[in-house]
C-alpha cells in the first residue's frame, strides 16, 4: 500500500472512490511521463490545466468523467500538501468543468411530446 492510499483510508474515502482516485491518479503519472518524458516530481498549475485540456479535447471525455479526474487531483494535492506543507495547492474545486443537464424546454417539445406529458 503506499502512501496516497493510506492517506486515503486515513481521510476516510470509501474504497470504491478511492479505488477511482488511484486509477486517475495512476492516469495522471502516465500522461506526466509519455507528455515530458519523465517521471512526475511535483503538481504544477500550467500541467493540471495541460491535462485537463488533453482529457477533453483529445480523449473526447465527457465533462462528468474529467471532473472524476479533477477531484483526484484535488485530494491527491491536499495529500501531497499534508507531507510538504510548503507544496502549494495548484488545483481545487473550482477547477471542475461546469456540467448542464438536459431538461425538457417549452420552446422544443412538439405537440406529440406535450401529449405524452398529459
Amino acid at each position: 500500500m503506499n502512501e496516497f492510499e493510506k492517506y486515503l483510508k486515513y481521510e476516510n474515502v470509501s474504497p470504491n472512490t478511492g479505488d477511482t482516485y488511484l486509477i486517475a491518479d495512476r492516469q495522471y503519472h502516465k500522461w506526466y511521463l509519455e507528455s515530458f518524458g519523465e517521471e512526475f516530481t511535483k503538481l504544477y498549475r500550467q500541467n493540471v490545466l495541460e491535462f485537463i485540456s488533453y482529457l477533453k479535447n483529445i480523449r473526447n471525455l465527457k465533462y462528468e468523467s474529467i471532473n472524476v479526474k479533477i477531484a483526484a487531483l484535488v485530494i491527491y494535492n491536499s495529500f501531497l500538501s499534508s507531507v510538504d506543507p510548503e507544496r502549494d495547492r495548484v488545483v481545487d474545486k473550482h477547477d471542475y468543468l461546469s456540467v448542464q443537464t438536459q431538461f425538457a424546454s417549452p420552446s422544443t417539445a412538439t405537440e406529440k411530446d406535450v401529449d405524452e406529458f398529459r
